[in-house]
C-alpha cells in the first residue's frame, strides 16, 4: 500500500506538531507493507495573502494531485479532505484555536473556522493524541464517529538521573520551559514563578525558555527585560537541534508547562522520559500525560510553591520516579502499531 504524508507543516519551523509528525512517518515506515512518501508542499510564498491561499490550495487539493499514484493520504496538521481516489487520515492535534480564539492570530482563527469543520467531517479517519482532544472534536463538529486516540510516544528508554546528577541539580537548579511563545503557552508564569522562588530561597535558580518566537514574544521579552536585563538568570533559546533539546531536558532540574490549554503537551512527555520532574497547569490533556505534575492552576504563586517542595531531595527523587513511570506508559511499540493499523484500515475503504 502506498501512503503519501502531507509534511508541509515541517517547513514552518520547530514545533510540537512538526516533531510529532516526524514520529508518525517513522512509525509507518516500520511497516514493510506500507510504502511511505513525504509530500513537502509548495515553496513558501512571500506575501501573507498568497501564503494563505497557497496553504489552503495545497492542504485541500494540491496534496491529492501530488499523490496520484498513492492509496492513502495522511494529512498531518488539522486540515485535509478525503477524495474519491484517496481516503484521508486526518491528524487533528486539538481545537485550541477555536476554543480560545483570543490567544491566536486572527488570520489563523479565520482559517481554522473555515477549514477545520469541513476537514473533520470529510475525512475517512481522524486521529488525535488525547481523550481530551477527541471529546472536543466530537462536541465541536458534532461527529457521529469518535476519533481514534493515539497518544504521542516517548522515543527511547526512560532514564533516571544518577545520584551525582540529582545533587548537582539541587545545588544549581535550572527550570526549562519548552514551546513557541504563543499567548496560550503562558511563559510569563514561569518567569514570575522562578523570580518568586529565587527571592524565597536565595538559591541561584535559572530559567531557560526554548521555542520559536510567536505572538507572545514581545511581551515576554519586555518582562525579561524588567526582571533580568543583563540576562544573569534567564536564557532564551529560539531553536535547538533534537540532540541539544534532549541535553537541555537532561540538565534541567525541573520543566514547567503553565499552558491555558493543551491537546497533549509533548514537552511534558519528553522531559518525563529524561527523568525530569514536570509541573503543569493541569489544563486540557496535560494530566493525561503526567497526572502527578498537575498544579491545577496557572498562577505563578502555585507553581513557585510546588517547585520549592522539590528542593527537598526525597521529594525530588520521588518526582523523578513519577516522571519515569509516565514516560513508560507512552511506549513506541503501541504508537507505531496503532498508526499502522489505522492507515491500513483507511486504505481498505478505497
Amino acid at each position: 500500500m502506498k501512503v503519501a504524508v502531507n509534511t508541509h507543516v515541517l517547513s514552518r519551523g520547530m514545533s510540537g506538531s512538526s516533531r510529532s509528525l516526524g514520529q508518525v512517518i517513522a512509525a509507518l515506515r516500520e511497516d514493510d507493507e506500507l510504502s511511505v512518501s513525504a509530500l513537502p508542499g509548495p515553496r513558501r510564498s512571500w506575501t501573507r495573502a498568497t501564503r494563505l491561499a497557497t496553504l489552503i490550495w495545497w492542504d485541500l487539493l494540491g496534496v491529492h494531485r501530488a499523490a496520484r499514484a498513492c492509496d492513502v493520504v495522511v494529512s498531518g496538521c488539522n486540515v485535509g479532505l478525503a477524495s474519491p481516489r484517496h481516503p484521508n487520515v486526518l491528524l487533528m492535534h486539538d481545537t485550541m484555536v477555536l476554543d480560545h480564539p483570543e490567544a491566536f492570530d486572527p488570520g489563523y482563527v479565520a482559517y481554522a473556522r473555515a477549514l477545520f469543520p469541513i476537514s473533520a467531517r470529510r475525512s475517512t479517519i481522524i486521529v488525535t493524541p488525547s481523550a481530551h482532544s477527541a471529546a472536543r472534536i466530537v462536541e465541536r463538529f458534532r461527529l457521529r464517529n469518535r476519533p481514534e486516540v493515539v497518544p504521542w510516544p516517548f522515543v527511547g528508554t526512560p532514564a533516571s538521573p544518577s545520584t551525582m546528577e540529582v545533587v548537582a541539580k539541587l545545588a544549581r537548579p535550572v527550570v526549562s520551559v519548552v514551546g513557541a511563545t504563543e499567548p496560550h503557552k503562558c511563559q510569563h508564569v514561569a518567569v514570575l514563578a522562578v523570580r518568586m522562588m529565587r527571592q524565597a530561597t536565595g538559591l541561584p535558580i535559572e530559567l531557560c525558555i526554548v521555542g520559536r518566537p510567536g505572538r507572545g514574544e514581545a511581551a515576554l521579552q519586555a518582562l525579561i527585560d524588567a526582571f533580568d536585563r543583563d540576562r544573569s538568570w534567564i536564557r532564551r533559546e529560539e531553536s535547538l537541534t533534537d540532540e541539544a533539546l534532549v541535553e537541555q531536558y537532561r540538565s534541567s532540574w525541573l520543566v514547567m508547562q503553565p499552558s491555558l490549554d493543551e491537546g497533549f503537551g509533548l514537552p511534558v512527555l519528553e522531559a518525563c522520559g529524561q527523568g525530569v520532574p514536570v509541573l503543569h497547569s493541569g489544563r486540557g490533556a496535560l494530566s493525561e500525560v503526567h497526572a502527578a505534575g498537575s498544579v491545577e492552576s496557572v498562577a505563578p504563586e502555585a507553581f513557585a510553591e510546588r517547585a520549592i517542595h522539590l528542593l527537598d531531595r526525597c521529594e525530588y527523587e520521588r518526582a523523578c520516579d513519577d516522571a519515569i513511570e509516565s514516560a513508560r506508559r507512552h511506549g513506541w511499540g503501541q504508537f507505531a502499531s496503532d498508526w499502522q493499523r489505522i492507515v491500513r484500515s483507511a486504505g481498505s475503504q478505497r
